[in-house]
């Protein structure tokens, strides 16, 4: 049997879309049988987030236009 691999990405919801689009294209997922799948799951709560997410909007602000 293959080994399986998962990845779990906790993203935003405003940038939900752009990254897992992001990890479409580069998983190449709707080329062949052999690439995995990636699949969006709302969370309703994640805890111990907060400084992490001070410093990401710092650095990586969104635009506003």
């Amino acid at each position: 049997m293959a080994s399986r691999s998962v990845i779990l990405i906790l993203v935003e919801a405003r940038r939900a879309s752009a990254v897992l689009e992001a990890v479409s294209e580069a998983g190449q997922l709707d080329e062949s049988l052999e690439t995995g799948i990636a699949l969006e799951l709302e969370v309703s709560r994640a805890l111990g987030l907060s400084e992490h997410i001070k410093a990401l909007s710092r650095e990586h602000p969104l635009d506003k236009t």
